[in-house]
């Protein structure tokens, strides 16, 4: 499970700017290895993109931090520090993490900025954010096609896009508090 050691650290992220245009339909941010499917979520992306005129932005921590390059409606970034990537968040409209990882704080950083994240049912951020049903993808549907419907489905409504965003801030929120108690608790019984 995430270790409350760090969840303090999303106090020092850039405070929420509403008034931040939203300059990508979805985002997703990770290190290009087998557990991330980042290259699964690559896939996902052209393929709804070659459905409907969306944009994407993949953060790949695995390039380095000059690495820019466009493939149709998809920017591809390197590596890229906290703050950047928080900037980038803000001016998403949903966070894709597919990941077979039991943590993954960048969930709780696209839930503190009220973008919801679509995540493997069962995982890291589905245990984080207690997503709604269409947010949560089950292992045996992890197929880019199956992943790019759900991507086009997910954001062609705009206001359960925000009301998602505002359940896993508050899921999020939860998680934190629940993960800190433990954590202190678990240090007084050490001490």
């Amino acid at each position: 499970m995430l270790s409350a050691l760090n969840v303090d650290y999303l106090s020092d992220l850039p405070p929420p700017d509403p008034s931040r245009e939203k300059l990508y339909d979805a985002i997703a941010v990770g290190r290009d290895i087998p557990i991330k499917n980042m290259g699964l979520i690559a896939e996902a992306f052209r393929q709804a993109g070659a459905r409907h005129p969306l944009s994407f932005l993949i953060i790949n921590g695995s390039l380095p931090s000059d690495y820019r390059e466009e493939r149709g409606g998809t920017t591809v970034l390197g590596r890229q520090d906290r703050s950047a990537v928080a900037g980038y968040l803000q001016r998403s409209r949903l966070h894709v993490m597919l990941s077979l990882e039991l943590g993954g704080y960048i969930n709780l950083e696209a839930a503190s900025y009220e973008v919801p994240t679509l995540c493997l049912d069962g995982f890291g951020a589905s245990q984080m954010l207690s997503p709604t049903v269409p947010y949560r993808i089950l292992l045996e549907d992890l197929e880019a096609g199956t992943i790019a419907q759900t991507l086009v489905n997910l954001l062609m409504d705009r206001s359960k896009l925000r009301q998602e965003g505002n359940k896993q801030k508050s899921s999020a929120q939860r998680f934190i508090e629940d993960n800190r108690q433990k954590f202190d608790c678990w240090l007084r019984e050490s001490v």
